[in-house]
């Protein structure tokens, strides 16, 4: 998996925790939280592995045993796209209005993605 997807599922998912310790036969929910950090589709598998410590009197080579289980997530991130199509005025030419507005640095700008201080200011409720 490249790097960059790699940091990207990271920044994306965020899980209560990643390791716990819990008693035998019991269930534990992990709540995973979606915040897109880029827009893209995400078909990720999501592995669980549960570790089993084997009592020493009871001879194994291994002292541990793993268990595991996959959780297939699909996900899609995405945000609201806005461009500016067209200016008009009655007296000053569409050209001159598109210069003025700075139309095209203004498109270039809604394009681009997020930043970390546009990430923070998304997540305030």
């Amino acid at each position: 998996v490249h790097p960059r997807i790699k940091k990207l599922i990271k920044d994306s998912f965020k899980l209560d925790f990643n390791e716990a310790t819990i008693a035998a036969n019991s269930k534990l929910t992990v709540n995973i939280t979606f915040t897109p950090a880029d827009i893209h589709e995400f078909d990720v598998v999501l592995d669980c592995i549960a570790t089993e410590k084997i009592p020493v009197d009871i001879p194994s080579d291994k002292k541990i045993q793993e268990k595991k289980c996959s959780l297939d997530i699909k996900a899609e991130g995405s945000y609201p796209k806005l461009k500016i199509i067209d200016v008009r005025n009655d007296s000053i030419s569409v050209s001159t209005l598109w210069e003025s507005f700075s139309v095209n640095h203004i498109n270039m700008e809604l394009t681009n993605n997020l930043n970390e201080d546009e990430k923070k200011y998304n997540k305030l409720e």
